[in-house]
């Protein structure tokens, strides 16, 4: 479990949206230091965060993808 906190918190939020990066600030010693049950809803938020954010990279890809597919079927 030590080694997913270091390596979530160590990613940092750069490329989540801003509601989302609050959670990531935490200073990773403290976090370390907090109890085994803290430790673990940080790194589940974590990892949904992540991957709600990665869901949404690949839906607004394909609905890029089906813009330009329409665009130049309008044209």
């Amino acid at each position: 479990m030590l080694f997913s906190i270091t390596e979530e918190s160590l990613a940092g939020a750069q490329m989540l949206p801003f509601a989302d990066r609050h959670h990531f600030e935490l200073n990773l010693t403290d976090l370390l230091d907090q109890s085994t049950q803290c430790k673990k809803q940080w790194l589940l938020y974590a990892m949904a965060v992540t991957q709600r954010h990665e869901r949404q990279q690949a839906a607004n890809a394909g609905l890029q993808a089906v813009s330009v597919v329409t665009s130049k079927l309008l044209k």
